[in-house]
């Protein structure tokens, strides 16, 4: 329980912790007993269960997500699949990264083999090993694999215990006697990694090298540098990287500047853009894309749709959120916005676009408490932002407070008279002052 309450990834060991309670003691007087009874319930769970499991699969694209297709791959990589050779050379590669000496285990453990069928604690191991390794071939790598290999790595826990118990005490013993020069070695190995990877600097080039050992499996990890690139505005990294993209994924770099396009507002090339994309339905940008698509195409319910499917497969992502507050904003839904936003903020504390857009419209709503918090919070991050100086001013004057609406009204004269609305905003303040 405590385990399931840590991470849910625990839960491979449910099965043999149930055959566990069941294989002696009173577990055991009480499945004697009630033998049908618990067969019952034990088929009426797996039926229940199988069918809650199609139930997600199919209406659900994250759950969906995790797992692996059986034959075909999904669109990024067709290939990749739960029979295919990629997968099979992947799960070996994984076993020997979380165990290093499991094949030499298993060959000296082979002679031992037939005691599996005869020995309880065998048996729970063995169904403990079988879960774990059903884990790792179900489940779509890219969802643990490398980022979580450490919490990955009890994936194979039951399987290495299985086999350690049936080696017995003599084998065991000569393999402890290596226990000290493994452990040296083991130092030795990881110790000038952690050495001279902790730096920021060292970080950035291991992952390069990571990422040029697999450059064609590497979106992931190049999404991630390039977002880091754009943090830093280092744009001759991101154009190089992008470069990248357009021969390994041009369908992400497609997707990526269609969105960009509609954001300047040019329709035409974007929606061009987005008909030569190839459909992903696991990739919560492309459906961020079709949803802007149908939204500027007036075809809102099927925005809306698009939109619950990117939220779906990244619910965390507040980029996501924030357009769909856009949407609902330009419908003047302003309760499904505001909401929308507040997720947004929630999830991304500091951006500044999110903070903007609750500012406005709070003030548009006549919240205005929440409309000069969430100003006060811009002004903190962008002391510039005329906009935010503007509606300052015109809350403090409406409420009275000349002397703060004057402290406001002068920072946005100060920032603000370049902007298309000065004139027309500016009169406004001038007539709230007057009163």
């Amino acid at each position: 329980a405590i385990g399931l309450i840590i991470h849910l990834q625990m839960a491979i060991f449910f099965p043999a912790y149930i055959f566990l309670i069941f294989s002696k003691g009173k577990g055991q007087s009480l499945y004697k007993r009630f033998t049908i009874f618990f067969i019952a319930v034990s088929t009426l769970a797996i039926v229940a269960g199988s069918i809650l499991f199609i139930k997600e699969y199919t209406t659900n694209l994250y759950f969906e997500n995790i797992f692996l297709p059986l034959f075909t791959g999904k669109p990024i990589d067709p290939a990749y699949s739960i029979i295919s050779l990629p997968h099979l050379v992947d799960i070996v590669n994984q076993m020997m990264l979380m165990s290093p000496a499991i094949f030499m285990l298993i060959a000296i453990a082979a002679a031992e083999m037939p005691k599996i069928i005869k020995d309880k604690l065998i048996i729970f191991l063995g169904i403990a090993a079988l879960a774990g390794l059903t884990f790792l071939f179900v489940i779509d790598p890219t969802i643990g694999m490398p980022r979580d290999w450490d919490l990955l790595s009890i994936t194979i826990y039951g399987a290495v215990l299985a086999i350690v118990y049936l080696i017995g005490n003599k084998a065991l013993r000569m393999i402890q006697t290596l226990l000290i020069p493994l452990l040296v070695c083991v130092g030795l190995w990881s110790m000038p990694y952690l050495l001279t990877n902790l730096s920021e600097p060292a970080s950035i080039n291991y992952a390069k090298y990571i990422i040029n050992l697999d450059m064609e499996n590497s979106l992931s990890a190049l999404l991630g540098l390039r977002e880091y690139y754009k943090i830093h505005s280092d744009s001759a990294a991101v154009d190089s990287i992008n470069n990248i993209l357009n021969t390994t994924n041009p369908n992400q770099l497609k997707v990526d500047r269609a969105i960009s396009l509609l954001a300047g507002g040019n329709m035409k090339e974007a929606q061009a853009i987005a008909l030569t994309v190839t459909p992903d339905k696991f990739s919560s940008r492309y459906h961020d894309l079709i949803s802007a698509i149908y939204f500027v195409n007036k075809e809102y319910d099927k925005a809306f749709h698009e939109s619950d499917k990117a939220i779906q497969l990244q619910k965390y992502n507040y980029q996501l959120y924030f357009a769909r507050a856009v949407m609902h904003r330009m419908l003047s839904e302003n309760q499904d916005a505001l909401e929308a936003l507040r997720i947004a903020h929630r999830l991304n504390k500091k951006n500044v676009d999110v903070l903007h857009e609750l500012t406005i419209m709070c003030f548009n709503i006549n919240m205005n408490d929440s409309a000069i918090h969430y100003g006060q919070k811009i002004l903190e991050l962008d002391s510039t932002s005329y906009n935010i100086h503007y509606i300052m001013a015109r809350i403090y004057f409406q409420a009275g407070q000349h002397s703060i609406g004057m402290r406001y009204y002068e920072l946005y004269l100060k920032y603000g008279t370049h902007e298309p609305l000065f004139t027309q905003r500016n009169d406004e303040l001038l007539k709230l002052m007057a009163k």
